[in-house]
């Protein structure tokens, strides 16, 4: 598995972005989108808050979750037939990349127990 997070410097205000690109990750991980919510809310709703999900499935496979929290949006984006995700987090925090560099090694910690 391997990944990518990176600080995008356009700011609206208070708000940023970062983004993660996971590839490697096992197809089975990828349509589990509880589990994907589970573990991004257990470290990002420390800064962000509260999150709340919505998923959308698509057919054969792969979803997508809009969180959403006062303090930010959580945007994911599975691809199992690549073995991919996408996580984009926007949120009214100083340092951005850090929170989300924090979720993907959770996000990945428990891919690697999963599989």
């Amino acid at each position: 598995m391997s990944s990518n997070v990176r600080e995008l410097g356009s700011r609206t205000g208070p708000w940023s972005l970062a983004t993660a690109d996971l590839s490697g990750v096992s197809p089975r991980v990828l349509d589990d989108g509880e589990w994907i919510a589970s573990e991004l809310e257990r470290v990002l709703s420390v800064c962000l808050g509260a999150v709340e999900w919505r998923t959308h499935r698509f057919a054969p496979r792969g979803l997508s979750l809009v969180g959403t929290a006062l303090r930010g949006r959580v945007i994911v984006h599975t691809w199992p037939e690549r073995g991919a995700l996408t996580i984009d987090l926007y949120g009214e925090l100083d340092e951005i990349g850090p929170a989300l560099d924090a979720g993907v090694t959770s996000v990945l910690r428990g891919m690697r127990e999963a599989v």
